[in-house]
């Protein structure tokens, strides 16, 4: 097992252990609040309000988690499905457990828009899709599917109680 393995599977145990059961996820980001000592504001944009910034919505992020000095903000498109919002909430939250960053500026006009309460020195990285390496997002990808096993309220669909073996 290689060291990136390594760090999502230790990872994985620190994030699982902040699952609700079942699956609540006021309560979930209140442990990740907890676990990183300070608030974190799930904030909702509409990426098709901001098409200026992303362009086609095939490349806009899924959800972005922005490092600040008194809070972590986590952005999310208001127009995914709860499964997909859990996924975003997993992911970002991977990143924080791994310890990610990025040595990108985030763009001036991303921050205007979309964090104007948010100072800019008072931003030290904003994690998307496109401000990470390749090797970052595959870590938190990983980690944020092997942690959504642990997600009862989808564990108790149909399909997942058919593989489980209980339907």
């Amino acid at each position: 097992m290689n060291d990136s393995m390594a760090k999502v599977f230790e990872a994985r145990t620190t994030i699982e252990a902040m699952i609700p059961s079942p699956w609540n996820r006021d309560a979930f980001i209140a442990a990740l609040s907890r676990y990183r000592g300070r608030p974190i504001e799930l904030r909702g944009v509409r990426s098709s309000d901001n098409s200026e910034l992303y362009g086609d919505l095939q490349s806009s992020p899924c959800g972005v988690w922005c490092d600040c000095t008194d809070r972590d903000i986590i952005l999310y498109d208001l127009g995914m499905t709860e499964r997909h919002l859990i996924q975003v909430l997993c992911h970002e939250a991977a990143h924080m457990v791994l310890g990610h960053s990025s040595d990108q500026e985030p763009d001036e006009d991303w921050l205007r828009l979309l964090l104007s309460d948010v100072p800019p020195d008072a931003l030290r990285s904003a994690l998307g899709r496109n401000l990470v390496s390749n090797e970052q997002e595959s870590e938190a990808e990983l980690l944020a599917d092997l942690v959504m096993t642990k997600v009862s309220h989808f564990r108790d669909s149909a399909s997942m109680r058919s593989l489980w073996g209980s339907a």
